[in-house]
């Protein structure tokens, strides 16, 4: 999840990083011995709390442009951001999700949202 922040530094959009991301997550996720759709379900949420730097959230982007604040400022408080994000999404979304029967922990688990045969 660290690695999606870092790699997400130059971009605007959180919908065009997960856009980006989510094939490499899927293909990558059962290499590492994880539920694909989990562990892009979890990424793509954890990405949704990329603070680093104002120009990773557009809301950001106009508040930056107030000049009312540097972007010092912003990372000190982003980097903060990006770790609570990090922690409630291994400690919220993970066991959330393994509720509704998709554990990220597992690969071999079965889509449980599919229609019955």
């Amino acid at each position: 999840m660290v690695g999606t922040h870092i790699i997400r530094l130059g971009m605007l959009s959180n919908v065009a990083a997960v856009t980006m991301l989510a094939p490499v997550l899927l293909a990558m996720a059962p290499k590492l011995g994880l539920h694909p759709v989990a562990f892009t379900m979890l990424v793509a949420d954890t990405d949704s709390f990329a603070y680093i730097l104002p120009t990773q959230i557009t809301a950001a982007v106009i508040a930056y442009s107030s000049g009312t604040f540097n972007m010092t400022d912003y990372a000190k408080v982003g980097w903060v951001s990006v770790l609570i994000g990090i922690a409630y999404g291994i400690l919220v979304m993970a066991s959330w999700y393994a509720l509704l029967g998709i554990p990220v922990w597992d690969p071999s688990a079965p889509w449980p949202f599919s229609a019955a045969d």
